[in-house]
């Protein structure tokens, strides 16, 4: 689905990482996900701190980081929006 609202297209750049560590997703992919939610956590092994990461919108969970390590601003997933969603799945 493309759109006219900034960086639409651009993948790498949805839901940047607020540090660099280890990737624990909270979505799943079909989701139906709120913005605010929790989206998943990033863990820093060395130092022991956790950040939560935040869904940036509503929509469904279209699709999450694989690759556990992550550096500081990749990308954690993207949202398809969508509203009117009625139950919690696609």
């Amino acid at each position: 689905m493309e759109d006219d609202s900034p960086d639409s297209g651009h993948l790498q750049a949805k839901m940047p990482s607020p540090m660099s560590g280890i990737f624990i997703p909270q979505a799943r992919i079909g989701e139906k996900i709120n913005k605010g939610q929790v989206w998943g956590m990033i863990a820093d092994p060395v130092s022991g701190e956790e950040k939560e990461a935040m869904a940036d919108k509503d929509g469904i969970a279209l699709f999450l980081r694989a690759t556990p390590f992550v550096q500081q601003g990749q990308s954690l997933g993207g949202i398809l929006p969508i509203s009117n969603l009625k139950d919690s799945s696609v």
